[in-house]
């Protein structure tokens, strides 16, 4: 009996998810005689997830088993895919291992803090990767109260195993919504308009050139069009405009952090009093 690969060590994978899936090819090396009460076993923390191995296998003849890592757990895991066989005197078995992975995000320090309209709110949050586990983490913010913005120091940190992580969350609160969402630089909606009336003169003195006068309906359309969603022309909304300020009202504010690394999400939940 022969299986290939003759192991496999999984990469790691997050906790109550699947690794991808490796294919185990089972062979019956006997030349003569068949494989009788086949069947694949998987143990726990992997899954089975698909084979052609019927109840007999053939003399010569190979089938396949379909095997992926399913952690319930942080840290280090192994198990077997075991075959057995009324015509084999012990059981075969492919060693299988990988590694879990989950984290705890947590405040180090205050999670609520109070500031003014126009201040920042500095907050610490603890990284700690499980039983020897490691990863990436990517920051985001949720339930922002108006006006206001979050940034990470840093963007993203890799923790290794057996270590901690910190991340700083700044809050900033009063800023303007054109900060906030950053518009398209008006002077590329007004170039159309521009190029359609800088060939106007020529259009009209080569009244016989339809092609041109086409040309130039259709780009002072496309800048009427451009200058009314940009703000331009009257009765055009810009959303965000203005220079100044914006006014974050006073009140408690819950706002969620989600710490993402190997496809698994942990949250916190911070709170920001603006008075």
């Amino acid at each position: 009996m022969q299986a290939l690969p003759s192991l496999i060590d999984f990469p790691q994978t997050g906790v109550n998810l699947l690794s991808s899936p490796v294919t185990v090819t089972l062979t019956n090396l006997d030349s003569v005689n068949s494989l009788g009460s086949f069947s694949v076993a998987v143990t726990a923390g992997f899954r089975l997830v698909s084979t052609t191995c019927g109840s007999t296998l053939a003399a010569g003849a190979s089938c396949a088993a379909v095997v992926e890592f399913a952690p319930l757990s942080a840290g280090a895991q192994s198990g077997s895919l075991t075959v057995t066989s009324s015509a084999l005197p012990t059981g075969a078995f492919v060693p299988l291992s990988g590694m879990g992975f989950d984290f705890t995000l947590a405040p180090s320090g205050s999670s609520s803090q109070t500031i003014a309209n126009g201040q920042t709110a500095d907050y610490k949050l603890l990284i700690t990767p499980l039983n020897g586990s490691q990863g990436v983490f990517n920051f985001s913010c949720s339930s922002l109260p108006p006006y206001a913005a979050c940034t990470f120091n840093p963007a993203s940190e890799g923790v290794p195993a057996n270590t901690t992580g910190n991340v700083v969350v700044q809050i900033a609160t009063g800023l303007n919504t054109a900060s906030i969402n950053p518009l398209t630089p008006l002077t590329w909606h007004a170039l159309p308009l521009a190029c359609g009336l800088a060939l106007a003169p020529f259009a009209l003195a080569r009244r016989r050139k339809a092609l041109l006068l086409v040309a130039l309906l259709v780009i002072l359309a496309w800048g009427v069009t451009s200058c009314t969603s940009s703000g331009i022309i009257p009765g055009g909304k810009v959303p965000g405009s203005g220079s100044g300020p914006g006014n974050t009202a006073a009140g408690t504010y819950y706002v969620v952090v989600t710490a993402t690394s190997n496809n698994v999400p942990r949250q916190v939940t911070l709170t920001l009093i603006v008075d």
